[in-house]
């Protein structure tokens, strides 16, 4: 028999009389007194024995323990992220979820092993929150701050930072998933965001991820109090006006829930699968990419961020069939086009999918479009590098070397510069030798 002393912070206790029946056949008289994903806690006359779900067989002499062992077993075994899809919100174990979704991506990952670090740092800080009797839910998260920045001593990774927005064009590698952080003590606002997410599922406190463009953060929200928790500052609390000033976030974006909204388990399971998308996406494996997009809408409908990267995707997966087999998919270009066009009908400012959608209809012909999409990208982004890139090469194919230059000297300048060969031809043309 193994026994836990788990302490789970805030979670309504029911008191049952049951017979506990083991998988050894043995069988314990007591009193269910508390209940949590992966145990249950039982007063044996007086002495608190807590048994693993995974022991039990059963339990007898009340319906409602009988039906509340199931779906906790439910919610913890899941075999792949597909069968969560299916599952309510309230049969959903996110710290389960979350892990099989990094599965998708390394396979050796142990869920298992991650669950129970989970459950050991959820129960010291627990611990930690009764020693010291906290009941105010700014001090309760002030104590999760205060774990992970000191007892744990998490870090966020290096140039990542609220004030050093990440580059479009840097790696992320796996700092985006919240077992990175846990190995390597280091991540960012993706893996912070996840960690406090599986955490607060464990104390039961009302935490939900949130969204904005290029960001994510966290929020407690008990529909009394509200607060932001920013992940890349150790939990510290940025009014949402920050958040809008930041981003230049439009009032319509708020209004329709795109940005700045509670999302539910589904919705942050959603955006896990979309994260993975970068993943594959820097080791080119488009289809894999195209695969797993579509697999985050089944939890996210409608997320702009899922129909700009999957748009992205058939875009990439045109180009790479024209360069490495002279290989031309017309319906693989319309795709691109219709899922970049369903981003911009529901942010119309969307530069990533204002981008793609130039390059694409640059790619099929359609020039004078594509130059109105890439300077609308201008307009809400001024010194966006691959904006003057593409126009210097949109530019060069019309002749036009003048602005071809220009613009080519504009991409140089901000980090992104145009092929070596076409702005020697540029030069060439202009007679700048």
């Amino acid at each position: 028999m193994i026994l836990l002393f788990l302490i789970i912070f805030n979670i309504p206790t029911s008191v049952f009389a049951e017979t506990i029946i083991l998988k050894s056949r043995q069988k314990i008289e007591g009193k269910i007194i508390e209940r949590t994903d992966e145990c249950i806690k039982i007063d044996f006359y007086g002495v608190i024995l807590t048994y693993y779900l995974d022991e039990i067989d059963s339990i007898e002499q009340n319906t409602n323990a009988r039906e509340a062992l199931t779906n906790s077993k439910k919610r913890l075994y899941y075999k792949n992220i597909d069968e969560v899809s299916i599952l309510p919100e309230n049969e959903i174990d996110l710290t389960t979820a979350i892990l099989l979704v990094y599965k998708e991506w390394d396979n050796e990952i142990d869920i298992d092993n991650y669950r129970k670090q989970i459950n050991e740092i959820a129960n010291n800080i627990s611990g930690k929150i009764k020693t010291a009797n906290l009941k105010n839910p700014a001090e309760i998260v002030g104590q999760i701050n205060e774990y992970l920045s000191r007892d744990l001593s998490l870090r966020v990774k290096k140039m990542l930072t609220l004030d050093q927005t990440q580059k479009e064009h840097e790696s992320l590698g796996k700092t985006t998933l919240f077992t990175y952080l846990l190995d390597k003590r280091e991540g960012q606002c993706v893996s912070f965001s996840y960690l406090y997410l599986v955490i607060a599922e464990r104390l039961n406190l009302p935490i939900y991820l949130v969204a904005i463009p290029y960001h994510f953060f966290v929020r407690y929200d008990d529909g009394i109090t509200r607060f932001n928790i920013e992940t890349l500052q150790e939990g510290t609390s940025l009014e949402d006006q920050y958040y809008i000033k930041w981003k230049n976030i439009s009032s319509d974006l708020i209004i329709k829930g795109i940005y700045l909204r509670n999302l539910n388990k589904k919705e942050a399971i959603g955006c896990a699968l979309l994260d993975l998308n970068h993943l594959y996406a820097e080791k080119n494996e488009t289809d894999k990419s195209i695969e797993i997009i579509n697999k985050s809408l089944e939890f996210f409908p409608d997320n702009v961020e899922a129909y700009q990267a999957l748009g992205g995707a058939y875009l990439q997966k045109y180009a790479d069939l024209v360069v490495q087999n002279n290989q031309y998919e017309p319906s693989i270009l319309e795709l691109s086009i219709e899922y970049l066009e369903k981003a911009l009908n529901i942010n119309p400012n969307y530069s990533d999918a204002l981008i793609n959608l130039g390059t694409a209809q640059m790619m099929k012909g359609e020039y004078e479009v594509a130059v109105q999409k890439f300077k609308k990208v201008l307009e809400v982004k001024p010194d966006y590098g691959p904006a003057y890139q593409r126009l210097s090469a949109l530019y060069l194919i019309l002749k036009q070397y003048e602005l071809a230059w220009e613009y080519a000297n504009k991409a140089a300048d901000l980090g992104w510069p145009i092929q070596h060969e076409s702005y020697e031809e540029i030069k060439r043309n202009l007679k700048k030798y």
